[in-house]
């Protein structure tokens, strides 16, 4: 399977979600056929309900996209991935591994920009 991302690497998306707060596309095609398309945010919780207390790059707001139209929506916190991404692997065993596994590399590029490894 593909770590990288077809449009982006691992390390721009740390740079934008961390740096830039911006917004980021994502697109996966992991070398089996299929293809995974994203905007993926950081979630800010102070902004939203003043908690001060949680590290916001453990929270992503992720939506999904198949032939550019919305199919679903979620918040993903980095100690338990897979509980969002039921909410836009379709019920799909094979997805729903591909995606647990792809953001969790995602939330270690994230902590790996934060402590300067990257």
């Amino acid at each position: 399977m593909e770590v990288e991302p077809v449009n982006i690497s691992m390390e721009e998306i740390a740079t934008r979600l961390i740096t830039d707060e911006l917004p980021v596309e994502v697109s996966l095609e992991p070398g089996d056929g299929t293809r995974y398309d994203f905007i993926i945010t950081r979630l800010n919780l102070f902004n939203i309900f003043h908690v001060s207390s949680i590290d916001v790059r453990h929270w992503l707001l992720v939506n999904r996209f198949v032939g550019g139209n919305l199919i679903g929506s979620t918040v993903i916190e980095s100690s338990y991935p897979s509980v969002g991404i039921a909410l836009i692997s379709n019920n799909n065993n094979w997805t729903g591994i591909f995606l647990s596994w792809w953001f969790e590399e995602l939330f270690h590029a994230l902590d790996d920009y934060v402590s300067g490894a990257v």
